[in-house]
């Protein structure tokens, strides 16, 4: 190859070098210096200008996102979200027909989501109505098994459609993720045992209560913010004790008593900056009481020494046995309950039944004094402790005895005849003269226990140191002074003291359940020594009367003796003053059938 050649050849290579070379420093100023070169795709928010001037295809649409409706959502129910869009046609202007769709805890609710079932497409087009022109809310549903202790995060977007001109980029969304407040539903299980064992007023039950969630799940967080209704109200007399959502408490049945529930007034709110945040709803739930509105039995009268006989002599003794029980229904036994006997409608007795409702008495004719013969008696069972304010007599069953003969006497001869006419008026006469000295002893004998017993119980002067409160007008005190003296007649006949843990009205629970006390006597006395000591009002002489008189009653449950009083005004001082007085009732025996 020629030098001429070789020249020619080295010159074409320089060429490509050089035009190479320029090349590449066009583009490396293209780089450095952006501005020398047009570019249409320029974020339009790089200078204010931008908002103003078309777009290029980066995107042309704004979303624009103003809230929720409601501060918290219970699961299982909606919201909505709510904004607007906007697109460039020559200016940002509110824009109908633009798709957008929510974004749930990052998930596109658009029908792109792998799972469906969770995240449905929620797809909606901004409005067309002028008014509210290129607005949406969109309706979202809670799952009923979110978990209610995190917040949902919320967030929306456009779809972009090229054919329609609808560009979006990262730039689109215009808000941060907004964080919902997701509560929950909260039931309330109660039971109070009442359906199995009926009551009556005086009887306590448990109150048991369980705190679920709306799928029946236990909750455990919450321990306090419940209250005890009784017949739908509030009670402040009960506190439910808690522990991890359950608790129970123990309920005295009160005669106006229908219904006991749970009340559960919600978690307080907290607020974090402008959000308020909850967790558990407020819940209410009452329960009927079961109550013993009738009673019903099976019980047989037989004669205790021979069941094969269809009488009882006059002085033999017949059995009660059975069993009772509650509204009709076997399977509520009266078991340990108090009840009366009555004997062709009078008192006969007071028992306790047993397990099942158990009845099981003998009953002597002649040692209740009965002596007739050849006629029926009935046996009626009443359960005590009714309050007769609020229920009418409790239902009785009656058994009559088909027949009741005596043996026949033996015939007389015509001699032993004439000399009954002699020694029968002698021997009634000296059956008189007896009868007088014995019935005197016995009443001495009854009077001197009385006087004793009433000594017994005052012997430090008790009623006189309640004239002196009284004559000093000190009427509260004389009043507070008589409860002293009922808490030591009950400690002198059945050896009960009340203990320092015990209120007044559970001690007189226990006096009337354990030792039969009469619960009109009882109750009746106890919430007046509740309202004078625990009252802010003045006690006048009218209280005062009412105090003494009810107290009287329980005395003479009690002790069996009467007590009367008597207030006047004194006519040295003007001053008020009371006299007590007792007195020992005539003795005498009373028969059934007198």
């Amino acid at each position: 190859m020629s030098a001429k050649s070789d020249l020619k050849l080295s010159n074409k290579r320089l060429s490509i070098i050089v035009i190479f070379v320029i090349c590449i420093s066009v583009i490396s100023i293209a780089g450095i210096f952006p501005n020398l070169i047009p570019n249409d795709t320029k974020n339009p928010f790089d200078n204010e200008s931008n908002l103003t001037t078309p777009q290029s295809a980066a995107y042309n649409t704004l979303l624009f996102i103003t809230g929720v409706d409601q501060t918290h959502t219970v699961r299982g129910s909606n919201f909505n979200l709510n904004g607007y869009v906007q697109k460039f046609d020559g200016s940002w202007t509110n824009t109908s027909g633009i798709p957008v769709y929510p974004i749930l805890d990052g998930h596109l609710c658009d029908g792109s989501d792998s799972n469906t079932s969770l995240y449905p497409n929620l797809t909606v087009l901004s409005s067309e109505i002028n008014s509210m022109q290129g607005q949406f809310s969109i309706s979202i549903i809670v799952r009923s098994d979110y978990d209610y202790s995190l917040d949902l995060e919320v967030l929306a977007n456009i779809t972009e459609i090229a054919a329609q001109n609808i560009y979006v980029d990262e730039h689109t969304v215009q808000n941060t993720t907004l964080y919902h407040d997701i509560t929950t539903p909260t039931q309330i299980i109660l039971d109070t045992g009442t359906d199995l064992n009926p009551v009556i007023p005086g009887d306590q039950f448990t109150l048991s209560m369980t705190f679920q969630d709306s799928t029946g799940t236990d909750l455990t967080s919450p321990s306090t913010n419940f209250n005890v209704l009784t017949n739908g109200a509030v009670n402040g007399g009960y506190v439910i004790s808690t522990s991890g959502g359950s608790g129970d408490v123990l309920i005295t049945t009160q005669s106006g008593y229908t219904s006991v529930g749970v009340e559960f007034l919600g978690m307080i709110p907290t607020t974090v900056g402008l959000e308020t945040y909850y967790e558990f709803e407020s819940s209410s739930q009452s329960t009927p009481i079961v109550r013993v509105e009738s009673i019903n039995g099976d019980v047989n009268i037989t004669n205790s020494n021979d069941t094969s006989r269809a009488y009882v002599y006059t002085n033999g003794s017949f059995l009660v046995k059975g069993n009772i029980w509650a509204n009709g229904n076997s399977s509520f036994k009266l078991s340990n309950r108090n009840i009366e006997i009555l004997f062709n409608g009078q008192s006969l007795l007071t028992t306790t039944t047993g397990a099942d409702g158990l009845i099981n008495e003998i009953v002597n004719l002649e040692e209740i004094g009965f002596y007739e013969s050849d006629i029926n008696f009935t046996i009626t069972i009443k359960l005590l402790g009714y309050d007769d304010t609020l229920y009418t007599n409790p239902s009785s069953f009656r058994v009559i005895l088909s027949s009741l003969v005596q043996d026949a006497p033996l015939p007389l001869s015509q001699a032993l005849q004439k000399w009954g006419l002699i020694v029968l008026p002698i021997l009634a006469i000296a059956g008189i003269v007896v009868g007088i000295v014995i019935f005197q002893r016995k009443r001495m004998e009854a009077a001197q226990k009385l006087d004793q017993r009433f000594r017994a119980v005052d012997k430090t002067a008790k009623f006189a140191i309640i004239t002196m409160l009284y004559s000093q007008g000190r009427r509260r005190e004389a009043i507070a002074y008589t409860y002293k003296i009922y808490t030591d007649l009950i400690n002198e006949k059945y050896s009960l003291q009340r203990t320092s843990a015990q209120t007044l009205r559970e001690f007189a629970i226990v006096c009337v359940m354990k030792y039969g006390l009469d619960p009109l006597r009882v109750y009746p006395y106890i919430s007046m020594i509740e309202d004078v000591i625990y009252g802010a009002y003045d006690v006048d002489r009218k209280i005062f009367e009412k105090s003494i008189t009810l107290f009287g009653r329980i005395f003479q449950e009690i002790t069996g003796i009467l007590l009367t009083y008597d207030l006047s005004i004194s006519e040295h001082s003007n001053l008020e003053q009371m006299t007590l007085k007792v007195s020992v009732p005539d003795v005498k025996t009373k028969k059934i059938g007198e």
